[in-house]
């Protein structure tokens, strides 16, 4: 990713809400907001190792994917796109990971996803979530 500190001084430096997953999605979202344009190098080559950190199935990566999404959405989705978002998280697709995992036998996982929505319902009011950091200069 490249950018100027303009763009930073502007926009602000990506949420310290999420920890893994979703963060630069997010600060490429505010970007879009600002009416910015994003673009990318269709021909580049990137080696990246999937899921070094976090391993492709376990109960970390479970947690933080499920809870930036969640967290992704509650701080860009709005409106009426929100309650169908919700709702749709709600009724269907929290219930649906949950079965899953359960029937599975994946217990670990069951715990990590289940940790990850408590998460939410804790902080349900929390205005930090929507909190952008800025970059500070020291003059």
């Amino acid at each position: 990713m490249m950018f100027s500190r303009a763009v930073v001084e502007q926009i602000g430096l990506m949420s310290t809400a999420f920890f893994l997953y979703y963060e630069e999605l997010d600060w490429g979202f505010r970007l879009r907001q600002a009416s910015y344009k994003i673009f990318y190098v269709h021909d580049s080559l990137i080696f990246h190792k999937e899921s070094i950190t976090t391993g492709k199935v376990s109960p970390l990566k479970t947690y933080f994917i499920n809870r930036s999404r969640l967290l992704y959405m509650r701080r860009n989705v709005h409106g009426l796109h929100f309650l169908v978002s919700i709702l749709f998280q709600s009724f269907v697709a929290i219930p649906k990971n949950a079965a899953k995992y359960l029937i599975q036998r994946k217990f670990d996982l069951f715990k990590a996803y289940h940790n990850s929505i408590c998460w939410h319902l804790k902080n349900i009011f929390n205005k930090e979530l929507h909190h952008h950091p800025t970059l500070k200069v020291d003059l």
